[in-house]
């Protein structure tokens, strides 16, 4: 009996927090090797703002527990995630937000991606494909940039974040 007891509290307590939802959500979410990903998440943070009335959470997700990510996860509208291109590939941190993204809970959620690299850039490419296939409505546009979001990447940054922002709101 307590556990249908418990089963119940946090039924109601979801059902109100994603009821009472006035303003529209956005999950940043990346993983940062040099500094470069994570600045760069505040730049698109910035234009989403910019772009109307939506919520924007930042999150490192390194070293978050899973049980956390998925808590955000549940109560984010739109998700971004963001990661260094190393070794032609993206970080095992992203894989394990893939593992939480539930195609059921979450199809047809507005998603994107983005992320610094050196040569190559895969990382991008990687994350959106398997965005896709968790059916996700896939923003194809990703935010990849060379080295250091400075300088006129910023200014891109920004605004991939204000048309990320208009995504989520339907404009």
């Amino acid at each position: 009996s307590e556990v249908i007891r418990l089963t119940e509290e946090y039924a109601g307590e979801y059902l109100s927090s994603i009821s009472a939802k006035p303003v529209k959500k956005v999950l940043i979410a990346y993983v940062s090797a040099y500094g470069y990903t994570a600045e760069a998440a505040g730049f698109i943070a910035s234009g989403i703002r910019e772009s109307g009335d939506l919520e924007v959470e930042v999150a490192d997700i390194e070293t978050m527990p899973a049980s956390e990510l998925d808590a955000r996860l549940t109560l984010a509208d739109a998700i971004l995630a963001g990661s260094p291109t190393i070794n032609q590939n993206t970080l095992l941190p992203v894989y394990t937000l893939f593992a939480l993204i539930n195609p059921l809970r979450d199809k047809g959620k507005p998603a994107g991606a983005f992320g610094s690299y050196g040569w190559s850039g895969e990382a991008t490419t990687i994350i959106l494909n398997v965005m896709k296939s968790l059916k996700l409505d896939v923003f194809d546009d990703p935010g990849s940039f060379k080295f250091r979001p400075g300088g006129s990447k910023e200014e891109m940054l920004k605004e991939y974040g204000r048309k990320f922002g208009r995504k989520v709101l339907g404009i």
